[in-house]
């Protein structure tokens, strides 16, 4: 049962994360590789009729991962019903919520660590004289959590891969029932010394993704609105109004959605800040015990320490 979950659930989060890359590219640079053309040694991507010039590697980079949404895309619909039919993965198996998605998870979110946390604050910074299989092991042997100033027990969910791993609270046995989740996203390095550990609170990639395109069409309301205005309240001809926000547009709506990702992930650190420090506590304590007897240690001294 484990490997016929653990296959599956690899090619749905690939597929997934490769459609919601595409989509995004696709608007963001106006167009894709397989709607584009090659003329004279000029590469274009084409959107509807209207080509936008790019340099040669983007040209093939996007045609290239269009192909291969186009082609993996019935794998991966086939692999979410087994994943779906055999049951997800359990939360209250820790060798499940381990290492279900394994390197190529670490591979990915370390790009994407890259791009939602390397310009943030950690919420989270210690050194702890271990291994980063050795943090994983320790994360691994936690037992369920009592939250402070509450008789509720807390079950959480590990997700890890390479030198990087998601930990999140868990409220529902199958993890497809949890909708998006704060989770503590963290990135080991390695010393010689021992390991350098960051964490920070934000929603997991994929549920940036999926919220930054939401947010993408929320921010695009009030033009909407704005046109329909100029319209029907002070009489202005339809056709000059789209005439005049035609080139407004595509500028507005790739500006919105890095605005929606850029606020997304400013909230979903705040309410994890707010909210889910239990789980931070957690993790600290658990992979820096010594750290509860220097409790004035500073980020300086962790740093000198590596």
């Amino acid at each position: 049962m484990k490997r016929l979950r653990r296959l599956p659930a690899l090619i749905m989060y690939l597929g997934m994360m490769n459609f919601l890359l595409f989509f995004i590219s696709s608007f963001l640079l106006g167009g894709d590789g397989l709607n584009g053309k090659i003329e004279a040694g000029h590469y274009y991507l084409g959107n509807h009729g209207d080509y936008t010039e790019v340099i040669y590697p983007v040209y093939w980079f996007s045609r290239a991962q269009g192909i291969l949404f186009f082609i993996s895309w019935p794998f991966v619909m086939v692999a979410t019903l087994i994943v779906l039919g055999v049951g997800g993965s359990e939360r209250n198996d820790k060798t499940m919520r381990a290492t279900q998605l394994g390197s190529a998870y670490g591979w990915l979110d370390g790009i994407f660590s890259l791009l939602f946390d390397s310009w943030r604050k950690p919420n989270i910074e210690c050194f702890a004289r271990s291994t980063p299989s050795e943090c994983i092991q320790e994360l691994l042997t936690l037992p369920d959590w009592i939250v402070r100033d509450s008789l509720k027990k807390k079950t959480f969910n590990l997700i890890w891969g390479g030198q990087h791993f998601d930990m999140s609270q868990s409220s529902s046995t199958n993890w497809y029932w949890r909708g998006v989740s704060i989770v503590l996203h963290g990135h080991f390095h390695s010393t010689p010394h021992g390991t350098y550990i960051k964490a920070w609170y934000r929603w997991s990639a994929l549920d940036l993704l999926f919220l930054s395109i939401f947010a993408m069409l929320g921010l695009a309301i009030p033009v909407a609105g704005l046109e329909w205005l100029i319209v029907k309240v002070l009489g202005v001809s339809q056709v000059a109004v789209v005439e005049f926000f035609a080139p407004i547009w595509p500028i507005w709506s790739r500006v919105s959605i890095v605005i929606g990702l850029l606020l997304l992930i400013k909230f979903s650190s705040w309410w994890g800040r707010h909210h889910q420090l239990d789980l931070a506590r957690l993790v600290k304590e658990a992979l820096t015990p010594d750290s509860l007897a220097h409790p004035t240690r500073s980020s300086r001294d962790i740093r000198q320490l590596t």
